[in-house]
Order: C-alpha cells, then sequence, then structure tokens
C-alpha cells in the first residue's frame, strides 16, 4: 500500500528486494533476504543519528517509552542471521528477523519497570482496557535447524532492550546529559571528535592547494 509520496522508505525496501530477486533469477544465483522488524539492542558506535538510535535517546533522556507499537528485534540476532546465511549450504530464500508480536509501550514499559541500573526513571504509558499482545509474524525459519532454518535462538527481548539502554548510557552519554553537565574533555570526544576527524582526514587526503582550502571553507560557512 505504500507508494512514493506515501511510505516512500518502505516502498524502496519492497522494490530493492524484487530487484534483487529479478537479478538472482536472471543470473541463475543463489540470494538470500533478511528482512529486519524495528531493530533495538545495542550500538557498537555512538553515531547519533536513526530511528533506533533516536528511541533509545528519547528513552534515556525522558522516561518515555515511544515505540510505536512495531515487531522489534535485537541487532545482534540480524547479524548472526547474515553470518549463518553465508556459511550454512542449505540457506535459502527470505528470512524474517522479528518478535512475533508488535511491541507497545506499555509491555516494554512492564519489561523494565522492575529493573535497576537502567539510570532512567520510566514514565508508565497508559494501557487501553483489555489490551493484548498482537501477533502479527512469523519467524520459525530462523529459529529452525531443519532444512534452510539458521537455527537461531531469537534473543528475549526485554534483554535486548536492557543490553540498549545499558550501553547507550556510556557510548551516548554526549547526546543524554545536557551540555553544561559535560566536561570539556568528555564534549570532544563524544560529540565533537567523530565528526571533526573524518573531515581533517579527507581534507589531508586531498592535498588541497591553499586557494582551494580558503574557497571550500568559503563555500562550507556560507
Amino acid at each position: 500500500s505504500s507508494t512514493r509520496t506515501k511510505g516512500a522508505y518502505l516502498l524502496s525496501k519492497v522494490m530493492a528486494e524484487k530487484a534483487a530477486w529479478d537479478i538472482a533469477k536472471k543470473e541463475s544465483i543463489k540470494l538470500c533476504v533478511i528482512n529486519p522488524s524495528f531493530v533495538i539492542g545495542p550500538s557498537p558506535i555512538d553515531r547519533n543519528d536513526g530511528v533506533s538510535i533516536e528511541f533509545g535517546i528519547n528513552l534515556l533522556k525522558t522516561g518515555k517509552i515511544t515505540l510505536g507499537g512495531f515487531p522489534c528485534i535485537d541487532v545482534r540476532d540480524v547479524g548472526l542471521a547474515h553470518i549463518r546465511a553465508c556459511e550454512q549450504p542449505n540457506s535459502s530464500g527470505r528470512y524474517i528477523l522479528s518478535s512475533t508480536f508488535k511491541v507497545p509501550p506499555w509491555w516494554a514499559y512492564e519489561q523494565l519497570a522492575g529493573e535497576s541500573g537502567l539510570g532512567v526513571t520510566l514514565v508508565k504509558p497508559d494501557r487501553p482496557t483489555g489490551a493484548v499482545l498482537e501477533h502479527v509474524m512469523n519467524n520459525d525459519k530462523v529459529q529452525s535447524i531443519k532444512g534452510a532454518g539458521l537455527g537461531i535462538t531469537l534473543t528475549p527481548l526485554k534483554q535486548s532492550l536492557i543490553d540498549m539502554l545499558s550501553a547507550m548510557r556510556v557510548s551516548h552519554k554526549a547526546f543524554i546529559t545536557a551540555p553544561q553537565d559535560l566536561d570539556a574533555r568528555t564534549y570532544l570526544s563524544s560529540v565533537v571528535d567523530p565528526y571533526l576527524t573524518p573531515l581533517v582526514q579527507s581534507i589531508t587526503a586531498a592535498r588541497p592547494s591553499a586557494t582551494d582550502l580558503l574557497s571550500w571553507l568559503h563555500a562550507a560557512t556560507a
């Protein structure tokens, strides 16, 4: 139901996979497709873009659980699925990497509310009367040890959420802590360096003349 003007991101995923299957058929090559749902879990880097990272930062800053009711999957399971799909000779076709159910904010709150050490006071979301988990996905193929199955025991989402928040308290401290509470060294290493260092390296590699460099700086700050 997605279109170029409404849901273009979702549409791009479908179009890309269709194109991949067309190429695989034409060239007679084996193709495995890994389709993850909303990815959560610990981040190995301190980048602050992406919906999953924004969710974690917002939760640690405000205590509000802003999950949109999507099924979720642990990032480590997604990585393992790529490895298994490449290494196992019987792997083939599509793999749905996902919880079987949609994850509403009230469910996530119930999983995290009793956990100590998260470093944030959670805001309790409303749970509609009679609300239950809605199961919408089938992940049997990923977990199966038979046929094309990948034999992956999926990480419980409670553990994924705990590991994500625990890791981001450290890796994304600069984005969670108010600027006035950060010391200069932490600010420079966490916020400035990740952006400034690649810029300096690219300029150094290009070896521009003084005139070119001045022109570039003028255009960048205009």
